[in-house]
């Protein structure tokens, strides 16, 4: 009772914040134009819908293709995976309704689109091979999704801080931070100018007290959210789909994962307290034990910009180690 009573009292607090930070947060905020005003912006088209996109490297090269996080965010804090492109093609896209691409109603974002949406950008840019995925956050979440739907098109994995993967976990402190995406959209609807939702969810996640800089190496130097664009709506949306604020996490993103053989790599921030090793080994778990585990040094939560050195090396090693594919060996470097 004292545990759930300290928990309901976090998240609660968790709440109040992102409540003042919503109401405090009016200013005009530079808000860089999606595809659909800018068509110059970098775009492929799939699965019917445009895709903002930038691509590194040779594509004769393995491909590699990264899937933000969020829900709602774009791949911004993910660039420095580009530094992957002297050994792969590097293919890094926002996500429908994400960060400069097209915006969509409501009732064309779901998860199961997100998934469709992944699986038709794999098939466009794997030169009829198998690909290697690198999620981060809610994109490690999708990631994990679509290893259990296709897992003879991937080859390796990485899973980058996952918040969850199956129902139930021990830990739902962070729930109130997940909130404040709610808070700001949930009055949104269909007829609400983009512009509007998409400037207020930017303005809170690019303030510096913002309520995820504890899960940083020093709030202190946190300037917000590594995030050009968010797309709100499709934030709120996708959020509805996983989490309910009585219930918690309730969706299973590991359906399906043992038809996938291989083994994936699953990546923390040094200085992101909400991973602990219980936490760790717990997402191992789901992932009926075929993960290792590796620990980024001196990085929080957006560890690609926080420490991309360490980050760009860990991966490779990864890549390079071929006893990964229908394997659980552990490597070492």
């Amino acid at each position: 009772m004292k545990k759930q009573s300290i928990r309901w009292t976090i998240t609660l607090m968790g709440i109040i914040g992102c409540t003042l930070l919503f109401f405090s947060c009016r200013e005009k905020t530079p808000l860089p134009a999606t595809l659909s005003d800018n068509p110059e912006l970098p775009s492929v088209t799939v699965n019917g819908k445009q895709f903002h996109t930038e691509t590194f490297g040779n594509p004769i090269n393995p491909t590699v293709i990264a899937v933000h996080g969020g829900p709602g965010w774009d791949y911004e804090s993910m660039l420095p995976l580009a530094n992957l492109s002297d050994e792969y093609f590097v293919v890094l896209y926002d996500q429908s309704g994400c960060g400069l691409s097209p915006r969509y109603p409501k009732n064309k974002i779901s998860l199961a689109s997100s998934l469709d949406d992944l699986d038709a950008l794999v098939d466009h840019f794997s030169n009829n091979r198998r690909v290697n995925l690198v999620g981060h956050g809610f994109g490690a979440m999708l990631v994990t999704a679509y290893l259990g739907q296709h897992p003879d098109k991937v080859a390796y994995a990485v899973l980058a801080e996952p918040q969850y993967l199956k129902p139930p976990i021990t830990d739902t402190i962070p729930a109130a931070g997940l909130l404040c995406t709610n808070l700001l959209t949930q009055k949104a609807s269909g007829t609400t100018p983009w512009d509007k939702i998409d400037r207020e969810m930017l303005q809170t996640l690019k303030r510096p007290d913002n309520y995820f800089a504890q899960f940083t190496c020093n709030t202190t130097t946190f300037h917000g959210f590594p995030v050009k664009r968010p797309g709100a709506l499709a934030a709120h949306t996708l959020m509805e789909s996983i989490y309910h604020p009585d219930k918690g996490f309730f969706l299973d993103f590991t359906v399906g994962h043992q038809r996938f053989r291989n083994t994936v790599l699953l990546l923390f921030g040094e200085c992101n307290p909400y991973f602990s090793e219980k936490k760790k080994n717990e997402l191992r778990q789901s992932l009926n034990n075929k993960a290792i585990i590796k620990t980024i040094p001196h990085a929080g939560h957006f560890m690609f910009t926080d420490n991309p050195f360490s980050s760009i090396a860990f991966i490779k090693s990864y890549f390079h180690d071929t006893q990964m594919i229908q394997s659980n060996k552990s490597f070492n470097f």
